[in-house]
C-alpha cells in the first residue's frame, strides 16, 4: 500500500514493463450526497442590525452569542408564530 497526498493506492500491479494498474481509494473531498443539507429559504438566517443600550449588550455578551440569545428568547416566549419544522437553537 502506498500513501500519496491523501490518496491511498491499493493493489499496484504491473502489466508490462512500464504499465501499472492502480486501484485508487480517495479520502475526503467532495462526494455526492455528502455535507450538510440546505435549509429552506424561510429558515435561513438574515443579518439584522439593531440598536441596544450598552448595559444590555454587555449582559448579552456575557451570556453567549447575542443573535442566538435573542432568537431563543423570542421563540420561547410565544412572541412569534413558529413554523412547524423550526427547532429552537438550530
Amino acid at each position: 500500500m502506498i500513501h500519496f497526498n491523501r490518496v491511498i493506492l491499493n493493489n499496484v500491479t504491473q502489466q508490462s514493463n512500464n504499465l501499472y494498474v492502480l486501484e485508487v481509494k480517495m479520502r475526503g473531498g467532495r462526494r455526492a450526497g455528502a455535507g450538510r443539507k440546505k435549509k429552506p429559504d424561510y429558515l435561513r438566517r438574515e443579518l439584522v442590525t439593531i440598536r441596544l443600550p450598552q448595559w444590555m449588550i454587555s449582559q448579552l455578551k456575557n451570556n453567549g452569542e447575542i443573535g442566538y440569545l435573542i432568537e431563543n428568547q423570542l421563540a420561547k416566549k410565544d412572541f412569534l408564530d413558529l413554523p412547524d419544522d423550526y427547532e429552537i437553537g438550530s
